[in-house]
């Protein structure tokens, strides 16, 4: 798992559209990646506060990821994310 976030970020890189975590104060890197549902998602590589995809990535609209993933009986694993790469 962490190869693909690697990859991902290492992606965005190369395009200028990296963004940093602003719950972390920029320490992570926001990853985009999607669960089984098809549901899109933002994730922070650091701290794991997500953002659903059509939402503000903003303090009004963050959800902790393992809260996330409960909610929908899923493991609060990244190993249940595609990585958008």
């Amino acid at each position: 798992m962490q190869e693909r976030v690697a990859a991902y970020l290492d992606s965005v890189r190369d395009t200028g559209s990296q963004r940093a975590c602003p719950m972390c104060d920029g320490q992570g890197e926001l990853v985009e990646a999607s669960i089984d549902t098809g549901e899109r998602i933002i994730i922070c590589d650091e701290c794991d506060s997500l953002w659903q995809a059509d939402t503000p990535i903003d303090p009004d609209h963050v959800e902790a990821f393992a809260c996330f993933m409960e909610v929908r009986n899923k493991p609060p694993l990244w190993t249940e994310l595609v990585i958008a790469v």
